[in-house]
This record gives structure tokens, sequence and C-alpha cells, in this order.
């Protein structure tokens, strides 16, 4: 990490690359259980990732042969469409619950998301344990599929294609208090009130 840590960081400013950290907890503020040293470090641009893929991946996808295992072309495509709602890419993982794919932070709650590439979607052992524990509480449980919308239990069920109404929820237009900028501007660097 100390050797390459500028170059990831370039990659991300330059905006060629999305990184995703791993956090300590799932519990928010994500941003401060982040663990810096871990991360996965995806494209910015999915197209891009299948051109690059060894095979001409891109070609039986669309051709429409999904028996391709494209679980981390899905996976960039997650990526991707969550960092474009601005929101914060973190995932989990942690040997007493596995790996959680998505950790979002939904204002002050937090959602968990999965992917499931393949045909046993309803098989997410790492998202049941963290949705059984007693350690935390989520607002809502979302597994991405080749399925229908379908909800059962805590987990809800959506096509790949729903992910575009992925959304964060939406800061209030009014503050509780409302600052009287005018009264602020009117007093100087020490405080003092200006004639």
């Amino acid at each position: 990490m100390q050797r390459y840590e500028n170059s990831f960081l370039w990659l991300r400013e330059a905006g060629v690359a999305l990184p995703r950290f791993n956090v300590s907890a799932p519990v928010t503020p994500l941003t401060l259980n982040g663990k810096r040293s871990f991360f996965k470090l995806f494209l910015c641009d999915t197209g891009s990732l299948c051109e690059a893929s060894p095979g001409n991946l891109q070609v039986p996808l669309l051709q429409g042969e999904v028996g391709v295992n494209a679980g981390s072309l899905l996976e960039n495509v997650f990526a991707q469409s969550i960092a474009a709602k601005d929101m914060v890419l973190c995932y989990y993982d942690q040997k007493k619950f596995g790996d959680l794919d998505f950790v979002l932070q939904n204002g002050r709650q937090v959602d968990l998301l999965e992917n499931k590439s393949g045909s046993d979607w309803k098989k997410h052992p790492s998202l049941s344990k963290a949705i059984d524990s007693d350690q935390w509480e989520f607002a809502r449980a979302f597994v991405f599929c080749k399925g229908n919308a379908e909800q059962e239990g805590p987990i809800l069920y959506l096509p790949f294609y729903m992910i575009m109404f992925c959304q964060p929820e939406k800061r209030p237009e009014t503050l509780l208090w409302k600052p009287e900028i005018d009264v602020l501007l009117s007093f100087g660097l020490e405080g003092q009130q200006r004639d």
C-alpha cells in the first residue's frame, strides 16, 4: 500500500478508477469506519473493462448469452451505477460474516446490497448472517439478480436493471435553523460589530 497508494489515488482523481473501501463495521458514518488500506478498485467505465478482458467477453454478452460468468463485470456495473449517484462505495468483509458486496449509507441508516450473477440468487450466507446478527440494524437489504421483483422476509430481490432506481435519501430542503447571513457578515473577524 505504501508503494502504490499515490498511483491508486491518481487513478481515482483522474476519473479512471473507483475505489470501494472495506469498513470495520457496517454502521454509520461509514467513512469513519473505513479501512483505508483495504479496498477494491473498479474501472469507471464497464465497457472499457469488457474491451480489456481477454477473449472478447463483450461479444457473448451482447448476443444475450447470460451464462457467461460475469460476476466481476456485474460488480463493476454496480460500482459504476452507485458512484454515479454520489454514494460512497463501501463493502464489509470479516471471517465471521463473510463478504457483503455493498454497504451503503442512506442518511443515518445503512442499506445492504448484493448482486448475484448466477442462478442461485437466494443463497447469500453473508447477507443472511449480517441481517440475523444482533450487532447491527439495517434499513433495507437488496439482492439484485436474474429473477423478478420479490420480497422474501427482510430481503427485496430485484432484477439487475433496477439498480438505476437505487437512490440515496434526499437531504432536507430547509434547515431547522435558518442562519441570518446579514447578521453574521456584519461582524468582523474579532467578533466586533461593524459600523
